[in-house]
């Protein structure tokens, strides 16, 4: 089951969630500020997309961060400063089995998830 990590009130989750609705893509929605998710996990996303992609440094959350947690954010190990803040993370991050995406771009979408 695709499972779509995001925050409710997004703007882009919503698009993504819109996006997928409209083809047919069945998904079971998580919402990062009610169920957190794991150091685990979010060492996985850090590993397949990398801190520049994951963490999303124009969110007002990245604006209210002190200087000595972006600095763990930008050059030391992020995950305590992305599980105390989820609201950093880029979104939506979609997980199906294997497959990975971080952020709502239709063409990608497209080539994952439209079969035929």
């Amino acid at each position: 089951m695709l499972i779509v990590y995001g925050i409710a009130s997004c703007d882009t989750v919503a698009a993504a969630r819109r996006w997928l609705r409209e083809h047919g893509i069945e998904h079971e929605f998580h919402d990062l500020r009610r169920e957190h998710v794991d150091a685990r996990t979010i060492e996985g996303w850090l590993a397949a997309f990398g801190r520049e992609r994951l963490v999303n440094r124009a969110s007002a959350t990245w604006r209210l961060l002190d200087q000595a947690q972006r600095r763990q954010v930008e050059s030391g190990n992020p995950v305590p400063v992305l599980l105390a803040n989820p609201t950093l993370l880029k979104r939506p991050v979609l997980v199906d089995g294997a497959a990975l995406s971080c952020g709502f771009d239709p063409a990608e979408y497209e080539r994952l998830f439209v079969r035929g």
